[in-house]
């Protein structure tokens, strides 16, 4: 009992002959494999501060700025780079394609995913660590804006409340199998 761990499986545990075993190596393969492991972090800027406006686009560069600087993240990707000191024009964000628009930004513009890739070769056993770290982060004090929210998600965010709930239980489940 005290040798069981609640934790993902390590190494190479998938049967060789699975579908999604044999993609993950092809992505491998070609050193794309950490977009598996993304990050969905939800960003929520308070009212009055779209991601179009200077003070939404300033928070959402410095809160892009937070998620590159983890040691095991290697790009961080959204609806634009936030870059220049000046939002992307009103006219170039809707030309873009409505559906491509609405998978990164909320109707409002208010609400915007930034997807945080892992660095090739992280172990993901490391990237619960990296959820667990980004959902300790206060987003007002990164962002120098007060009311804005995070939301952590994505397979490794997914995997720490897993791995939390089921080590919650493992002692109770232990004990009742004695």
């Amino acid at each position: 009992a005290h040798r069981l761990e609640a934790g993902l499986p390590r190494g190479d545990w998938l049967p060789p002959a699975m579908e999604s075993a044999q993609g993950l190596h092809d992505l491998e393969a070609a050193g794309r494999s950490g977009v598996l492991q993304s990050l969905r972090v939800l960003v929520e800027l308070p009212s009055g501060a779209g991601a179009l406006t200077p003070t939404g686009w300033a928070a959402l560069g410095r809160l892009e700025a937070r998620l590159a600087a983890e040691p095991e993240i290697g790009s961080v990707r959204s609806f634009a780079r936030f870059e220049s000191e000046r939002p992307m024009s009103k006219l170039l964000f809707f030309s873009m394609e409505a559906e491509d628009r609405r998978s990164w930004v909320t109707e409002d513009r208010r609400g915007v995913l930034l997807e945080a890739v892992p660095r090739e070769g992280v172990d993901p056993h490391r990237l619960l660590d990296v959820a667990a770290r980004l959902r300790r982060v206060d987003p007002a004090a990164v962002s120098n804006l007060p009311g804005v929210r995070l939301a952590v998600g994505g397979l490794p965010a997914f995997r720490l409340d897993y791995v939390n709930a089921v080590a919650g239980w493992l002692p109770r489940v232990a004990g009742l199998i004695l």
